[in-house]
């Protein structure tokens, strides 16, 4: 069995079928930043550990937006460091909301001066992952059984992805196609699969309040997909 290592995934194996393999995979929807660590951050890194501050040699403009639900706040800074306005502003942040940081800024290079721009996007995400009943073994046995032994015939299965929600009380919501394959039997099984499942255990932010969380259900051939699925 060979193993797979993105970043935060709540359980990942791989199944060998007819010489090739199927991949798959339930882990968090998007690129992420657990709750406490938005409440906490007083720099950029501290929400975005992978941000490439050494390509930056003067910051023209960081713009902190926040988007709750359908309402969207925005407070600008001017440095790597997020200013008190900036920090107040994540402290309204919940369990679900996106945060998207635009850095307008000067490049550290030998090239004549230029502004340059890059942006990223974040999802608040619980402190605690929802689990499945009995854990990753259980999740396990219930898509092996529900869903891939079904689909070992096939040797050429497009990627898929189911995205649901385990809502603040463990139940399955709004499970509904990502991404097609293109194979109407199979889109099905792999969305009734997911809505099927029972009840999680539900994510719980730091203070032990449960709260819903967004995964998504993936299957591939393709093994360097595992390389980008938080994107």
């Amino acid at each position: 069995m060979r193993h797979f290592l993105p970043l935060s995934i709540l359980f990942i194996l791989s199944l060998q079928v007819k010489s090739q393999t199927h991949g798959y995979a339930v882990i968090p929807l998007t690129q992420s930043v657990k709750k406490a660590a938005a409440l906490e951050a007083s720099t950029i890194q501290d929400l975005h550990p992978g941000y490439p501050a050494a390509w930056v040699k003067k910051y023209v403009a960081v713009d902190l937006k926040l988007i709750h639900k359908d309402e969207v706040k925005r407070v600008r800074g001017n440095g790597f460091a997020l200013n008190p306005a900036q920090q107040q502003l994540l402290q309204q942040s919940e369990s679900g909301d996106d945060i998207t940081l635009s850095v307008t800024y000067y490049p550290d290079n030998n090239l004549p001066a230029e502004v340059k721009d890059m942006a990223f996007t974040l999802r608040i995400v619980p402190d605690n992952d929802a689990e499945f009943p009995g854990g990753r073994e259980q999740l396990q046995r219930y898509l092996k059984a529900n869903a891939m032994d079904q689909l070992s015939g096939l040797t050429n299965l497009p990627q898929v992805k189911v995205r649901f929600t385990i809502a603040a009380d463990g139940r399955i919501q709004q499970a509904h196609l990502l991404e097609r394959s293109h194979l109407p039997e199979v889109d099905s099984l792999l969305v009734k699969t997911i809505a099927e499942m029972p009840n999680w255990v539900p994510a719980t932010n730091a203070d032990g309040r449960t709260t819903p969380q967004e995964l998504v259900f993936i299957v591939t051939n393709d093994h360097c997909a595992y390389k980008t699925l938080m994107q």
